[in-house]
C-alpha cells in the first residue's frame, strides 16, 4: 500500500481539495468496511478452528486455505485502514520511525499474501479435479506451500524497508515518505508489484480455472456427492478471485499512471486514490460474505455461532435480572412486628444441639426455584464457543 511520495508532494499541493461531504461519506465507508472485516474474517477463523472436517483430507484441506486468506485479510484491516486513514486526514506520522519502515512493508506483505495464497489454492483444486488419480496433496505439504506464500509476499514487500523514510517537515508535522535513489527504481518497483502481485498470478489463475470447469462438466470419474463437493468449492474460489481482481485494478491503474504517466495532473487524483484504497479493502471483508453465501455449509455454521451468542447474552440478561432481584430483597426486608417475630422464632424448629436451624430466607427460594426452571433451558446455552463444533 504505497503512501505519497516526496517527489509528488508538490504536485499533490495543486490537487482539488475534497468536499466535505465525501470526506465523511468516505469515512463512514472505511468504518463498515473495518467492523466486516475484522468481525467477519474471524468468524471464519472460529467456523475452521471449531471444525475438524474443513481441516480434513476429505476436504481437501480446505479449512486451511480460507483460514490463511483469513489471515491476510486480518493483516490488511488491522494495518492498512487505521494508518493509512491517520496519515491522510491529518498530515501527520504520528507512530514512530521504527513503525515508519515496519507498517509498509507489512501492508504490502499482506495484500501479496492474498493473492498468493489464492495462487496456490488454484494448484490444489487443478490437482484436485484435473489429475484426480494422483495422490492428494499432504497435509504437510499444503502447510508447507502457504508459509511460502507469505515468505514470497514478505520478499515482495521488502524494498519498502529501505524506501520509507521518517522525517518532519516545516509545519512541525512528521512525514513517512517514500523516498528512492532515482525515478526509474520507484518505476521499477511499481512495475514489479503489478507483474508479481497481480498481473501473472491472475493470468495462471483464470485459465487454470477455465480447465477446472471443462473438464468438471466432461468428467464421470466422480460420483454426483463428490462432484457436487467440488463444484461448490471452484464456484466460491472463482467468485474471490473476481473481487480480488476487480479491486485491485483501479489501484494499480492509478500507480502505474503516476509513475509511468501524467496521473497528477488529474485534479482529482487524490481523491480517486483514497476511493481505490477502499476498494482494496472491501475485497478483504467480501471474502467471508462470499463463503456465506456460496457455501450453505459455511452459512449453517454461521447461523450456529450467532445463535449461540444470541442465547448467550439473553441469558446473562436474565441472569443479571434475578441477581439484581435477589440483591435488592435482601438490601430491602420486609419489617415485621415484634409479636410476629416473636411467634416465627418460636416456629423455627432447632436441632439436637439446641441451635437454631438454617432457615432459607424468601429471595434464596425465589433464586433456587429460577435456576431449576431454566436449567435445562437458558443455562443450557452458556457453554464455550469451542461446544459449537461438531467434530
Amino acid at each position: 500500500m504505497n503512501f505519497t511520495t516526496d517527489s509528488y508532494q508538490d504536485q499533490l499541493s495543486s490537487q482539488v481539495p475534497e468536499p466535505y461531504a465525501s470526506r465523511i461519506f468516505r469515512l463512514v465507508l472505511y468504518a463498515i468496511v473495518f467492523v466486516l472485516t475484522v468481525g467477519g474474517n474471524v468468524l471464519v477463523c472460529t467456523v475452521v478452528i471449531n471444525n475438524r472436517k474443513l481441516r480434513s483430507m476429505q476436504r481437501f484441506y480446505y479449512g486451511y486455505f480460507l483460514m490463511n486468506l483469513a489471515f491476510a485479510d486480518l493483516a490488511v484491516a488491522l494495518l492498512c485502514i487505521p494508518f493509512t486513514v491517520v496519515y491522510y486526514e491529518t498530515g501527520n506520522w504520528p507512530f514512530s520511525a521504527f513503525m515508519c519502515k515496519l507498517v509498509p512493508t507489512l501492508q504490502v506483505t499482506s495484500v501479496s499474501a492474498s493473492i498468493f495464497t489464492l495462487t496456490v489454492m488454484t494448484y490444489e483444486r487443478y490437482q484436485a479435479i484435473v489429475q484426480p488419480l494422483k495422490a492428494q496433496i499432504p497435509k504437510k505439504k499444503v502447510l508447507t506451500m502457504l508459509g511460502m506464500a507469505w515468505i514470497f509476499a514478505f520478499v515482495s514487500a521488502s524494498p519498502e524497508i529501505f524506501a520509507y523514510q521518517f522525517h518532519d517537515n516545516a509545519s512541525q508535522k512528521f512525514q513517512c515518505r517514500e523516498l528512492w535513489p532515482h525515478q526509474k527504481y520507484r518505476q521499477s518497483y511499481t512495475m514489479f508489484l503489478f507483474v508479481c502481485t497481480y498481473l501473472f498470478p491472475l493470468m495462471v489463475i483464470f485459465p487454470t480455472y477455465i480447465k477446472m470447469m471443462s473438464t468438471l462438466k466432461k468428467s464421470h470419474s466422480f460420483n454426483n456427492t463428490d462432484k457436487k463437493l467440488r463444484w461448490k468449492s471452484l464456484r466460491v474460489l472463482i467468485a474471490v478471485v473476481i473481487i480480488f481482481a476487480t479491486s485491485y485494478l483501479p489501484q494499480h491503474i492509478l500507480f502505474l499512471a503516476m509513475d509511468f504517466g501524467s496521473g497528477l495532473s488529474f485534479p482529482y487524483f487524490e481523491i480517486t486514490l483514497k476511493y481505490c484504497y477502499l476498494m482494496v479493502w472491501v475485497s478483504s471483508c467480501s471474502n467471508p460474505i462470499i463463503y456465506g453465501a456460496l457455501d450453505d455449509y459455511f452459512r449453517d455454521k454461521y447461523a450456529r455461532i450467532l445463535r449461540h451468542c444470541v442465547a448467550v447474552k439473553r441469558s446473562t440478561k436474565k441472569l443479571s435480572r434475578a441477581t439484581i432481584s435477589y440483591s435488592q430483597g435482601t438490601l430491602n426486608p420486609q419489617k415485621s412486628s415484634p409479636t410476629e417475630q416473636t411467634l416465627e422464632k418460636e416456629r423455627i424448629p432447632r436441632d439436637q444441639s439446641g441451635r437454631l436451624e438454617e432457615i432459607s430466607s424468601p429471595q434464596s427460594n425465589i433464586l433456587e426455584s429460577y435456576s431449576a426452571n431454566n436449567d435445562k433451558n437458558d443455562f443450557k446455552q452458556v457453554t464455550p464457543l469451542l461446544g459449537c463444533s461438531d467434530t
